[in-house]
């Protein structure tokens, strides 16, 4: 059994007394953070013992309130340990509730203020919220830590699922302009996610124009409006696409590639010897604007929205290690240059190789020979790389795709990956 946890935000009407509670919750844990540093307590034991007292004289709340003021700071501290940056105080509104304050009774929330003191705040909710308050009360979820700001009353939904292991497996292969899948009948698709690209790149030049503004406040307005209509834009792509992929990989075994530490290389730095300053440098080994794209990649937030969704539906994730899995020719056993899309001595496809190298880690030997070679950009229905030359083939390639389009026009698949594409 495994719990998934699906966070779901529900709107609410702020009133004076939800401000001055969020307002003296804020005070408390900027007050526990300045305690940790005057007395070096960063464990919640020590911090609690440090504050207590005087938190519980200066504020007539439930005692759990300090309880969770005390956690989050040391999970602020815990955050700020990592990083060594500027010390961290709480700027914005908002409380994480100890579950012993709260109960939720799904059109409303009522939160202990006082030892018998309530404040019952009504819910407001759509169509969507409502599938998570009709499992609740079937029985189906449970209820986490509630959070709140000023806005939103944050309730994670948790809910214990049997991942069933089925025989199939589908490899899905996440790269910068477009998602790669095969599974282990030989079926491939291939999703072109350039239009997120694009919105990434449209909004990286209007930000580049709004540095040069001298006037720092309306700067800040425009970065904080702009960027956030760039992540608000991606976020519903993501979404979008997420949810196509998991009804594609239903009832399979989905492998991904664990692509944790990947920032770590585009942002990797080499010693360098300056022929100017005749000095041993310190530079980075991409330029910027590469570095700038390919931080900006949403590749582990796609895997995030993949995961959770495919283990909803019930069925296993794994992740496997990436290496050399688009390097190496599943096919011929030759070397895929980083700037090759195909190999050079066999024509596969640099991603659909990627998805059937991880089918293989999975267990899966030989090579899928019911794979779409218009997928796999060889341009012949039904022949395989090592039956044909490949040269020969990619002058059919143009022809190919257009009959291909059009016969797959009539097909549910096809419309509704058009609809993807061509939103």
């Amino acid at each position: 059994m495994v719990e998934i946890i699906r966070t779901v935000k529900f709107g609410y009407q702020p009133t004076v007394k939800t401000e001055r509670l969020l307002r003296d919750f804020r005070n408390m844990l900027n007050f526990c953070l300045k305690k940790a540093f005057e007395t070096e307590s960063f464990s919640i034991k020590k911090l609690h013992h440090a504050c207590y007292k005087e938190l519980r004289a200066k504020y007539d709340y439930n005692s759990q309130y300090i309880v969770s003021a005390v956690k989050v700071a040391v999970s602020m501290l815990s955050s700020w340990k990592r990083t060594k940056g500027q010390k961290p105080s709480a700027k914005k509104l908002f409380i994480q509730f100890s579950p012993l304050l709260t109960r939720f009774d799904g059109d409303k929330l009522r939160i202990s203020i006082k030892p018998r003191e309530f404040l019952t705040i009504p819910l407001r909710f759509g169509d969507y919220q409502e599938k998570f308050i009709k499992a609740w009360r079937e029985g189906k979820l449970k209820i986490g830590e509630i959070s709140m700001n000023e806005h939103w009353i944050i309730i994670p939904f948790k809910q214990e699922i049997d991942l069933t292991k089925p025989d199939e497996c589908i490899a899905i292969d996440v790269n910068e302009t477009n998602v790669t899948a095969v599974d282990s009948a030989g079926n491939c698709t291939v999703i072109d996610t350039k239009k997120i690209r694009a919105v990434h790149e449209a909004y990286a030049n209007k930000l580049k124009k709004i540095q040069r503004i001298g006037e720092s406040k309306v700067k800040k307005r425009l970065f904080q409006k702009y960027s956030g209509k760039r992540k608000r834009k991606v976020n519903d792509l993501l979404h979008k696409l997420a949810k196509w992929l998991s009804e594609l990989t239903k009832g399979k075994t989905l492998l991904m590639e664990n692509l944790k530490n990947i920032r770590e290389g585009i942002n990797r730095k080499a010693k360098r010897y300056n022929v100017f300053s005749r000095r041993v440098q310190t530079v980075s080994v991409n330029n910027k604007n590469l570095k700038r794209r390919l931080n900006s990649w949403n590749f582990r937030k796609l895997q995030f929205m993949l995961n959770y969704k495919h283990k909803a539906n019930g069925f296993r994730v794994e992740y496997l290690n990436p290496y050399k899995t688009s390097s190496l020719c599943s096919q011929c056993g030759g070397r895929i240059a980083p700037r090759d899309k195909v190999c050079p001595n066999c024509g596969l496809d640099r991603d659909v190789n990627a998805c059937i190298n991880l089918l293989k880690m999975r267990g899966f030997s030989g090579y899928p020979k019911s794979l779409s070679v218009s997928m796999m950009k060889l341009g012949c229905q039904g022949i395989t790389a090592n039956e044909v030359n490949p040269a020969k083939l990619r002058e059919e390639v143009e022809g190919f795709v257009n009959r291909e389009k059009a016969s797959y026009k009539a097909c549910e698949s096809f419309n509704s990956l058009k609809k993807w594409i061509n939103w």
